[in-house]
């Protein structure tokens, strides 16, 4: 079934501005509202280049002057958040590599490692799966796997 087409209703949602600056009602043509908007932002700017040098507000302050909507202050306090775990994600990233070097010097490779990091996070369907799917190809490109050397002691669970 096809439908009519749709008449093309002009809001705030369908103009850029609106949705960017976050201003509008919602209802309408928001072109008065952004001319305020822009006269505010002009206003703020100007004042931010007359108190340049002097070290007054946080960038914070200077950035609520400017009458930043709510979800534009959420959408900062986002960025912040994550620039935090970002800095948190580098700690890890470094401890964890420290934990691949010492093993590395002790002759444990950076691959053999991979693998069994990766091994050590399956569940057992998809350890069975992978054990017989690693063995056909390596018999595949005629490099069978030594099997007494896999001759471990049970795991205990």
């Amino acid at each position: 079934m096809i439908l009519p087409p749709q008449e093309f209703v002009k809001t705030d949602s369908n103009n850029v501005n609106a949705i960017v600056n976050g201003i509008g009602d919602g209802i309408g043509d928001a072109d008065d509202l952004i001319s305020k908007a822009d006269k505010v932002i002009d206003a703020a700017e100007n004042d931010e280049a007359e108190t340049a040098g002097e070290g007054e507000g946080s960038r914070e302050t200077k950035m609520s002057g400017i009458g930043l909507t709510e979800l534009q202050k959420v959408a900062y306090e986002g960025i912040q958040e994550i620039a935090g775990y970002e800095l948190t994600r580098k700690e890890i990233n470094s401890k964890i590599q420290e934990v691949r070097e010492r093993l590395e010097a002790k002759g444990i490779s950076k691959k053999a490692l991979a693998v069994a990091l990766m091994v050590s996070k399956m569940n057992e369907d998809h350890l069975d799966g992978f054990d017989t799917a690693y063995l056909i190809c390596r018999k595949a490109i005629n490099l069978p796997v030594q099997s007494e050397m896999f001759d471990f002691p049970a795991r205990s669970t």
